[in-house]
């Protein structure tokens, strides 16, 4: 398996703490459709940690320019992914290679996110986030 050629586009990301979660977008020349999900995106909040990671699976129209025009506003860390490789399980599995995330939460490009989607993803999982479990 090649190795995804990755982009950090986020100012954020250095220094930053590690992420609970990484949210994934795949995406492969849907800009228009992007467009609409990273504005639902940038309206998650949050407490904890995370980021977004946006995998493009080879567009050849302006999602490169948008993700980036996004990350240098976006208050969490953005990172853009390259998988030259066709198919939604590579771009997937890119996205795992280079995720700090404990959990990962994909997502497709035309989806448009919830504000708490970073709770309602976590909270079921608190005890491989390092929380206390009762004994």
């Amino acid at each position: 398996m090649t190795h995804p050629e990755e982009q950090v586009i986020s100012a954020r990301y250095r220094g930053d703490p590690a992420p609970d979660v990484s949210i994934v977008i795949p995406t492969r020349n849907r800009a228009d459709q992007l467009s609409r999900c990273l504005h639902h995106v940038d309206l998650i909040r949050s407490d904890r940690p995370w980021e977004l990671i946006v995998v493009d699976n080879g567009s050849t129209d302006d999602t490169a320019e948008l993700v980036g025009k996004f990350a240098r506003s976006a208050p969490f860390p953005v990172r853009l992914v390259h998988e030259s490789a066709a198919g939604g399980a590579r771009t997937r599995n890119s996205a795992a290679t280079v995720a700090r995330g404990e959990i990962l939460v994909f997502i497709d490009d035309d989806c448009y996110v919830r504000p708490d989607i970073i709770e309602q993803h976590r909270d079921p999982h608190p005890s491989e986030i390092g929380a206390d479990t009762p004994t």
